[in-house]
């Protein structure tokens, strides 16, 4: 992989305000991963275009790796609603709000 390389990705993602200049160590901690998770790198890819709203599933929150969210307590959430009303606000392909 090469820089400005497009690819095609699947998996959790958080806006690039919460990783942008910040160390491995402190992205680690910020998105929960276990220490050491980040010690070889990583690899930021921010979206060229946003998901449609079934393009995409509630996992959780950036502070919360998506194994250790609880999916039985999301049942008994609206989810669609959820996803109506946060889905503009939260999806951007520019600025520090984007998803990488």
């Amino acid at each position: 992989m090469n820089l400005h390389d497009y690819i095609t990705l699947h998996g959790c993602i958080t806006q690039e305000k919460y990783i942008k200049g910040r160390t491995l160590a402190d992205i680690e901690r910020t998105l929960g991963f276990h220490q050491g998770r980040l010690s070889k790198g990583m690899i930021v890819a921010a979206l060229l275009q946003t998901p449609s709203k079934n393009g995409f599933e509630l996992l959780g929150y950036t502070q919360v790796a998506g194994h250790r969210v609880d999916k039985d307590a999301l049942k008994s959430l609206d989810i669609d609603k959820l996803k109506e009303q946060w889905y503009k606000p939260a999806f951007t392909t520019v600025g520090t709000n984007r998803q990488e």
